[in-house]
């Protein structure tokens, strides 16, 4: 299955002129063993998206990703990719989440089921797709209107800060994640 099976004809035209092409498979070898490294792992959602989409700068009608993906988890999503960083993430899914853009401030991860987090580059709100597959429809095309849960406020003093200081480990202020922030029905 490729992700652009989802979207209109008129849309996969509009990607094709930012590089996109049926059948494109980026390489992700660097993009895996980065993501490894630092305790997210590729899985089988990511992977099928970042093969077709990775490298790519593409145009959006989700007014929350500021007019543009770019799908490149390494890339523009580095300060956010600290392995200091990785318990704090966890906290927003049951299951293990793997990078896989940004845009507009938010970084989207997914789950091995699909399912989407929408995070805000400084922990301050996140919301979820029930699927991949939703996701793409709502970066591309602008819907479905169910297509993105309501925008959770994470609370104050809950968001993740790391300092890495010139002689000893990173200090992450709070020193470990509390519990899980997401709510009984995630995706």
């Amino acid at each position: 299955m490729r992700y652009s099976e989802h979207l209109r004809s008129d849309t996969r035209e509009g990607l094709r002129a930012r590089g996109w092409f049926p059948d494109r498979r980026a390489d992700l070898t660097a993009v895996g063993a980065e993501l490894a490294r630092i305790g997210m792992p590729l899985n089988r959602p990511a992977r099928t998206f970042l093969e077709e989409f990775h490298g790519l700068n593409l145009p959006t009608f989700a007014p929350v990703l500021g007019g543009c993906l770019h799908a490149n988890p390494i890339g523009l999503m580095t300060d956010l990719l600290y392995p200091e960083y990785a318990p704090h993430i966890a906290r927003f899914h049951p299951r293990p989440l793997c990078p896989i853009g940004y845009g507009g401030g938010l970084c989207l991860f997914v789950a091995d089921t699909g399912a989407v987090l929408w995070l805000d580059e400084q922990f301050r709100y996140f919301a979820y797709s029930r699927s991949l597959e939703v996701a793409v429809q709502n970066i591309f095309e602008g819907g479905p209107a169910d297509s993105v849960t309501e925008w959770l406020w994470i609370p104050d003093g809950e968001a993740p800060y790391v300092e890495y200081p010139a002689n000893g480990p990173p200090l992450v202020t709070p020193a470990l994640p509390r519990a899980p922030l997401y709510p009984a029905n995630v995706p």
